[in-house]
């Protein structure tokens, strides 16, 4: 399966990408040579990998009959000191709220969203160091 985007200049540093249904996403640099208008790539890096694993986390707390009230995902990075500035380690922090979700499941869950099927971080592994942390909070 071939997935294809296209990214089109706009002006100074900033970029437009859009996938293949048309939906589209600003990218920009920061000043001095962007103009901050839109995410840097390398965030956006870090938001395809929380967007992938939210959506494994609510899929398996669904099938699981799990009472998700709400879930955020915060994702962070360090990044090599020297060029290429890519990732050397990422932690995902998972805040889930529901009375009563099982921490045995949401392991289970996000375990299997590591290993299975969160393709992004699939792709990132190997080059960073992924690890995983959650909190359940209670409503």
């Amino acid at each position: 399966m071939t997935q294809s985007v296209t990214v089109r200049w706009s002006k100074n540093f900033q970029l437009v990408g859009f996938d293949e249904k048309g939906h589209s996403v600003v990218i920009d640099a920061e000043p001095p040579n962007g103009e901050g208008t839109g995410m840097r790539p390398m965030d956006l890096l870090l938001v395809s990998l929380g967007a992938c694993t939210a959506m494994d986390i609510v899929q398996g707390l669904k099938k699981f009959k799990q009472p998700l009230r709400g879930l955020e995902v915060k994702v962070s990075g360090e990044r090599n000191e020297t060029p290429p500035r890519y990732f050397k380690r990422i932690h995902i922090h998972y805040i889930v709220h529901g009375q009563g979700v099982d921490k045995s499941i949401l392991e289970k869950t996000i375990k299997e969203s590591d290993e299975l099927f969160c393709s992004v971080g699939a792709t990132l592994k190997g080059k960073a160091e992924i690890t995983t942390s959650y909190e359940i909070v209670g409503e």
